[in-house]
């Protein structure tokens, strides 16, 4: 008897989709994995989950619609991004059906917070919302969370996972630490540059070998994420787990500056702390100089929330930028809203936090 199969993707935010094969028991164990952090977050039978991804080759939605029918009792309202169902109509829908969760990106929830207010809807009279789970991204400081909690007046829950091996780490209540499913996967940390396993408390790149996965088996496969992980132990939910850390960085979108490792995605703490800007970004990676002159700058565009004068915000991002990354950078304070069309903000997966034309002819100086 020849086993069914359902392919999926990576979503392609830094490259071409990593395309994955699932057979049923892979595609049910991942919608476990979903239900255990829905219900570790507040979710109770007969909730409606509102799940702004789209059903498509990536997988999020998918899991999460069959976690809520399947697992959990509750009932997804599939509305998909905002590309296919407008913000505007995706809070009408909220309110009239009474949405108790939201499974978002961290991005569009602020998307869904700004239109509410045109429109306005009060998020925390109007609707239903009990919990939201998203991924937070670089928020090592909190700044997104808390921007989003104070705008929806519910928690906000991290996650971390991929579409190859599911959802690997979940908040609970008590916001500790990244619960490991620990019986879907077994999680190591690993030196970026030696593949040397490190132990509990060090930064390295997240390697996993999933247990429910055979089309094909998935052993020791690095994720290229950096991420740190601790020993298993209780939490204050009751629950006995190794943790993880927040997602601290990617390692294919690392960029090399003057032999220091730069993070592009670690500037959203230090841009969204700061209430100047949008909370919006893009660092762009180019060769400047020809010949021995020739080397790499990297200039982050930061979107300004206001028309004030740029120079100010311009100056402090350098500083903070400068302590973040470990070396200077270039900073261009543009307007509100003009990075969505490189960012992708507003469309259909991940938000794009790198522009890399180091292929591109070199800039002069």
């Amino acid at each position: 008897m020849r086993t069914p199969l359902k392919i999926q993707s990576s979503g392609g935010t830094s490259g071409l989709p990593r395309p994955t094969l699932f057979d049923p028991v892979a595609w049910e164990v991942q919608a476990i994995q979903f239900a255990r952090a829905f219900v570790a977050q507040g979710a109770e039978v007969g909730d409606i989950l509102q799940i702004t991804l789209t059903n498509s080759l990536a997988n999020t939605a998918w899991c999460s619609s069959t976690a809520a029918m399947h697992w959990c009792g509750m009932i997804p309202l599939t509305t998909g991004s905002g590309a296919v169902t407008s913000s505007a109509r995706q809070l009408e829908l909220a309110r009239s059906w009474g949405t108790s969760g939201w499974v978002a990106f961290g991005e569009y929830l602020k998307i869904l917070a700004q239109e509410a207010d045109r429109s306005g809807i009060d998020l925390k009279k109007d609707l239903s919302t009990r919990f939201i789970h998203t991924y937070l991204g670089v928020d090592t400081e909190g700044h997104l969370r808390d921007l989003l909690e104070d705008a929806w007046g519910v928690p906000v829950y991290d996650n971390y996972g991929t579409h190859e091996v599911g959802l690997i780490g979940y908040e609970c209540a008590a916001k500790d630490g990244l619960h490991v499913n620990d019986d879907t996967a077994i999680v190591e940390i690993a030196d970026s540059e030696t593949g040397r396993i490190l132990g509990p408390g060090h930064d390295g790149d997240i390697v996993v070998t999933s247990l429910h996965r055979s089309v094909p088996p998935i052993i020791r496969y690095d994720l290229k994420d950096r991420m740190r992980s601790s020993e298993r132990a209780a939490c204050a939910c009751g629950a006995r787990t190794t943790k993880l850390s927040g997602f601290l960085g990617r390692l294919d979108e690392m960029v090399k500056l003057r032999a220091t490792s730069v993070y592009p995605r670690s500037a959203q703490d230090v841009v969204q702390g700061d209430a100047r800007s949008t909370g919006e970004f893009l660092c762009v990676v180019e060769n400047v100089g020809e010949g021995l002159g020739s080397r790499e700058r990297m200039t982050v565009l930061i979107e300004q929330a206001n028309d004030e004068d740029t120079a100010p915000l311009q100056e402090d991002m350098k500083h903070r930028l400068k302590s973040t990354f470990g070396v200077s950078v270039e900073v261009t304070i543009v307007p509100a809203g003009s990075l969505a069309p490189q960012t992708g903000l507003g469309g259909e997966g991940k938000v794009k936090r790198l522009l890399d034309r180091r292929g591109q002819a070199p800039s002069p100086v």
